[in-house]
């Protein structure tokens, strides 16, 4: 069931950011867009994750809405937090000249996607949203001379983790197979029992 959300996931962040550098969300009254600063994104590579921050235009769907009238002095109430699968980090907003536009530098180490979660609040609002900037890439695949050992390092641990999705699959198939022999046995245990007993009760033919 893990792997199959997590494909869902990648899929969906696949056929969205691919077409979309940046995610558009809203929360309560407010407009958040968050995208990376240098795109694509690869790994190994000093980044900025960028949060835009304004109200909602009242009549307008959420793909219309225009980033006007920023929200200010939200680095004091808002953080990030990024993660992956493995870890995660919380990060501060750093303000920008333009109303509403905010920083957080990160540097990824790990080709992937990632997720980000804002928290605190807005302008008194309290907010806990979950975001998918687009994945970021391998550093492999720019890199000349190409550098064998970051490409062995990334298969070795996506192997990994595939490793893990199954062995926990297998986990639970194993359990459902020694229930579904226990109620087998405990079934046939039952026939023989109704059985004996229809025996013992047929009278004996002399």
């Amino acid at each position: 069931m893990r792997l199959l959300l997590f494909a869902t996931c990648v899929i969906a962040v696949l056929c969205f950011g691919t077409a979309h550098a940046h995610t558009l969300d809203s929360y309560d009254k407010y407009r958040l867009e968050i995208g990376w600063e240098n795109t694509p994104p690869y790994s190994g590579e000093v980044n900025a994750i960028r949060i835009y921050v304004s109200p909602l235009v009242e009549g307008l769907e959420l793909e219309e809405q225009p980033f006007i009238n920023g929200v200010t002095g939200l680095e004091d109430t808002l953080k990030m937090e990024v993660l992956n699968r493995h870890s995660s980090i919380t990060l501060l907003l750093t303000p920008s000249d333009i109303d509403g536009l905010y920083r957080t530098f990160v540097k990824i180490d790990r080709a992937g996607f990632y997720q980000v979660n804002l928290f605190g609040n807005i302008e008194g609002t309290p907010i806990s949203l979950s975001m998918h900037p687009p994945q970021v890439m391998s550093s492999e695949d720019i890199s000349f001379p190409p550098d064998d050992s970051i490409h062995v390092q990334e298969r070795l641990e996506m192997l990994n983790a595939t490793y893990n999705d199954l062995e926990s699959l297998y986990n639970s198939i194993r359990y459902d197979t020694t229930a579904l022999s226990a109620q087998i046995l405990g079934g046939a245990a039952i026939i023989i029992g109704i059985v004996a007993l229809i025996r013992s009760r047929r009278p004996s033919v002399k």
